[in-house]
């Protein structure tokens, strides 16, 4: 097992981005997570709590971004009737610069390989 990711109740459905940097759950707590993927540091950071449904969330996906268009896009379902999409541009967005930050103070392979 890589993670445990909780919510204060029941999980009733996960999906992954497109680029599968990102993971959402749905949850009977009426919110839907969202977690950052680090399979190389085994570490999945919460990046965003959203609170939109009155009711269970029980679905979640990932709308898979057209070349044209940068946002990334995701649907929830819930026992509300409500279906709502959200833009988590931002969280990717922030994902990205972090994981470019990162890979700058990281050192690289020849340098890590001399020492």
């Amino acid at each position: 097992r890589l993670a445990t990711l909780r919510h204060a109740d029941s999980v009733q459905a996960v999906a992954f981005s497109p680029d599968d940097l990102l993971l959402a759950t749905a949850g009977t707590d009426a919110l839907v997570r969202v977690f950052e993927v680090s399979r190389r540091r085994r570490e999945w950071t919460e990046l965003a709590r959203i609170s939109g449904h009155a009711d269970e969330v029980n679905s979640v996906a990932f709308a898979a971004p057209a070349a044209a268009r940068l946002q990334l896009l995701l649907a929830t379902g819930g026992d509300d009737r409500a279906t709502c999409l959200w833009d988590l541009t931002p969280v990717s967005v922030a994902l990205k610069v972090s994981q470019a930050k990162e890979k700058k103070d990281r050192p690289s392979d020849a340098a890590a390989a001399a020492n």
